[in-house]
C-alpha cells in the first residue's frame, strides 16, 4: 500500500482551470512542479500536493487519506472548463 496517490489532469483548460483553485501561481508548471493547496471558499486547509507538468497533462501527486476528497472537490468545479 503506497502513501501517495498520482491523477492526471488534461485538456486544453488545465492550467486556467487551476490557476483559480489552488494557492500557487499555475502558469508556473512551465518551468517544473508546483506544490500548492486546495483552500475552502472560507480559506481553510484542505489538500496540499505537487503538481508535475507532463506533456499534455498535470500530474497530482498527494497523500492517499485526502486524495478521494480532495479529487471530488476539483471535479465540482470543472463544469465549463475543458479538463478531463
Amino acid at each position: 500500500m503506497t502513501d501517495r496517490q498520482i491523477y492526471s489532469i488534461s485538456g486544453p483548460d488545465r492550467i486556467d482551470f487551476l490557476q483559480g483553485l489552488i494557492t500557487n501561481d499555475a502558469r508556473r508548471l512551465s518551468q517544473g512542479p508546483v506544490y500548492a493547496a486546495l483552500l475552502s471558499p472560507q480559506g481553510k486547509y484542505l489538500a496540499d500536493f505537487l503538481l508535475i507538468p507532463r506533456g499534455d497533462e498535470v500530474l497530482l501527486d498527494i497523500a492517499a487519506p485526502l486524495a478521494e476528497a480532495t479529487v471530488r472537490r476539483l471535479s465540482m468545479y470543472k463544469l465549463r472548463a475543458d479538463v478531463a
